[in-house]
């Protein structure tokens, strides 16, 4: 049971968020993969270091 949260927006430019969007997806399926936007996540991730 894997998951990944990735906050956008990732990479440098277009070409890097593209090398990089690649390799996750080579390394999990869509449905494990979770893209949140930096702002809405924010709160969550704050959360989460105090787990």
């Amino acid at each position: 049971w894997n998951r990944i949260i990735v906050e956008k927006p990732f990479g440098r430019d277009l070409q890097s968020s593209d090398r990089l969007s690649n390799h996750i997806s080579s390394l999990f399926r869509e449905d494990q993969i979770y893209r949140i936007d930096h702002y809405l996540g924010k709160e969550m991730v704050q959360n989460l270091m105090v787990l």
